[in-house]
């Protein structure tokens, strides 16, 4: 846990770490969809230039390559968008 706050940005505040949130959405006839969208954000900030941001945390063995495409974590982070905003 102390990893999140040793990164800790002086111009946010964290408004929440490791909240978890399940959301029902409907289609475009006003169906409810089957199965919910479901996320555990790892930190909440806001931050007093960019306002409202999520921060996620991978432990990794290795860093992979900036410039490679990471479809997998690109997926994650949109559902994460959609949970919270």
């Amino acid at each position: 846990m102390n990893n999140y706050f040793d990164n800790e940005d002086k111009d946010a505040e964290i408004s929440a770490v490791e909240k978890s949130e399940v959301v029902e959405f409907f289609d475009e006839n006003g169906e409810l969809m089957p199965l919910p969208l479901k996320g555990i954000i790892d930190r909440i900030e806001t931050h007093k230039i960019y306002g409202s941001g999520l921060r996620d945390y991978k432990v990794v063995a290795k860093f992979s390559d900036d410039e490679a495409e990471q479809a997998g974590y690109e997926i994650q982070a949109s559902v994460l968008y959609f949970i919270y905003y």
